[in-house]
């Protein structure tokens, strides 16, 4: 299997194995996973944060292992597309032919763009030090925000449309939160002048902080008690910005008979926006002021 053969992802500070290509790649030979292809499935998910798959000694992506992986998973009988649920930024932004390569493989164009889920987390970069310094590697966490923004832009470029998830109720500052508002002000100031209009598209989504890993002392996230004004404007901006691309893309991406088209991109351009006004109603009981 040559350099795919062990695939490495970062566990912290420490690589961790993963499983040879060969036992990845046994999910598909397997004579139930052949049947479904040939019979029903010609869809393979692959749960893995794909684009973490680094080389040990640099932390940079290890394209090769990557490439390997999906031209073998394209190759089965019976695939026709196949996709990576999870995956991380900088990667991408280290190597952008490695995506380029990766869209080719898995068929990616204006009519099969290709979701990927990846954590976005904050857009404070002193936070960022605190709570994820190797998030970045092999760039540099001080360049976090940009680097959201031209991970974004590639990703985009390669019909790729990310999926952003933040974390609320971390160990932060006002100022961190406000950060991250900035942040998703900046992706949708900027990203249309990097790439076009049309080619721009990413949601984000807020979730709540779980005490895990080194941050396990920590409380979790009550939202009674640890509402702030950021906050408030934090799910805000991130459900405005998702009404903005239902608005752009429900309709498009509907794949249903025109009148059903119609009837579920109008059930969710209004159902979003009664969504947002409630939203904003709901941080005004709470004497919190939405900034436009």
């Amino acid at each position: 299997m040559g350099n795919a053969d062990h695939l490495q992802s970062p566990s912290s500070s420490v690589c961790a194995r993963t499983p040879p290509l060969k036992e990845v790649l046994g999910l598909c030979y397997h004579p139930t996973a052949r049947a479904h292809t040939n019979h029903s499935y010609s869809e393979i998910y692959i749960n893995l944060s794909i684009l973490k798959l680094l080389s040990r000694a640099t932390l940079a992506p290890n394209r090769d292992a990557i490439i390997e992986l999906f031209a073998n998973i394209m190759n089965q009988p019976g695939v026709m597309h196949a996709n990576p649920t999870h995956g991380t930024i900088a990667p991408v932004v280290y190597d952008p032919e490695m995506l380029a390569k990766l869209s080719e493989i898995l068929r990616a164009g204006p009519n099969n763009w290709i979701g990927i889920q990846p954590g976005l987390e904050t857009g404070s970069v002193e936070l960022a030090r605190k709570i994820m310094p190797f998030k970045a590697k092999p760039l540099s966490v001080d360049e976090w925000p940009d680097i959201v923004i031209e991970g974004t832009a590639i990703f985009n470029k390669n019909y790729w449309f990310p999926a952003y998830t933040l974390i609320m109720g971390l160990p932060e500052t006002e100022d961190d939160v406000w950060e991250t508002v900035n942040l998703i002000d900046r992706m949708e100031r900027e990203l249309p002048n990097k790439i076009g209009h049309e080619k721009t598209h990413f949601t984000v989504t807020p979730l709540s902080f779980v005490p895990l890993g080194a941050l396990k002392s920590k409380g979790f996230y009550d939202i009674d008690s640890m509402l702030t004004e950021a906050r408030v404007n934090l799910i805000y901006r991130s459900w405005r910005h998702t009404v903005l691309e239902i608005d752009r893309t429900l309709f498009k991406f509907t794949k249903s008979n025109p009148v059903l088209k119609f009837t579920i991109s109008t059930l969710g351009i209004t159902g979003s926006r009664i969504i947002l006004w409630y939203i904003r109603k709901w941080a005004e009981r709470r004497g919190f002021k939405i900034k436009s």
